[in-house]
């Protein structure tokens, strides 16, 4: 059986925010509050269930109201199902981590070849023209799509124009180093998407908890209902209640 309390890690503040630039910020704790919140309603339930069918009596009499086995049963499924919820979405936050830590790491060699490249191609080209058809007068943009955008026409327009190609192949920009940088320029992309891709289920993985937590707790005051019903007159049993 789960334990509620191995499931209150502060995962959600490590967790950076939606963003496409390399350099990520966290997120405020927003999101760790309301999974300390869920959490902590699943173990309030938790206990008060506990407390109800451990007393005798209590259970009894909520038996009378229809609250047998098989119905207590119900509850300990939809327990089951919102502690899974907790699980599934901490598995989520931590793929969608790794997914950032690739991303940033594939952002950074792209950054990195492409101010290499483009310092070698200012060297190199000195009419506007030129410079133009490299976008070397432009700045450096900080969003990773448009970074990966203008880097891939670059490289294209290198290997496709015979008099670029030809200088910059005299500097280390050969053929075969033109198709590597266009390699890792296209894993950094997949990298992105692959962000963009953990980013949605985890926000999935968040709303299917929310949802399990809501039908436990449905489930969990209708059975308080009943047992305030059922103690009204007792003191001793209504205590289980506080």
């Amino acid at each position: 059986m789960k334990n509620i309390s191995t499931l209150t890690t502060d995962t959600d503040s490590t967790i950076p925010a939606d963003t496409d630039n390399e350099t990520t910020t966290p997120r405020p704790q927003v999101r760790y509050k309301q999974s300390l919140r869920s959490a902590e309603r699943v173990a309030q339930l938790e206990k008060l269930l506990n407390t109800l069918t451990a007393n005798e009596e209590m259970a009894a009499l909520l038996a009378s109201k229809g609250y047998n086995a098989e119905r207590l049963a119900e509850g300990a499924i939809l327990r089951e199902a919102a502690l899974q919820g907790f699980v599934t979405r901490q598995q989520a936050l931590g793929a969608l981590r790794d997914a950032y830590a690739a991303s940033n790491a594939a952002l950074q060699t792209v950054r990195a070849e492409y101010l290499d490249f483009r310092f070698a191609a200012r060297a190199l080209f000195k009419t506007f023209a030129d410079r133009t058809r490299l976008d070397l007068t432009a700045p450096v943009p900080a969003d990773a799509t448009a970074l990966l955008s203008l880097v891939r026409v670059v490289y294209h327009t290198s290997q496709d124009t015979p008099s670029l190609a030809s200088e910059l192949a005299k500097y280390g920009y050969a053929p075969q180093r033109m198709t590597e940088l266009l390699a890792h320029t296209n894993a950094a992309a997949e990298a992105l998407y692959g962000v963009h891709v953990a980013r949605s289920r985890a926000q999935q993985a968040t709303v299917q908890r929310e949802l399990a937590v809501q039908e436990l707790h449905k489930w969990t005051t209708r059975l308080l209902m009943a047992a305030r019903l059922v103690s009204r007159k007792r003191p001793d049993l209504k205590a289980l209640l506080a």
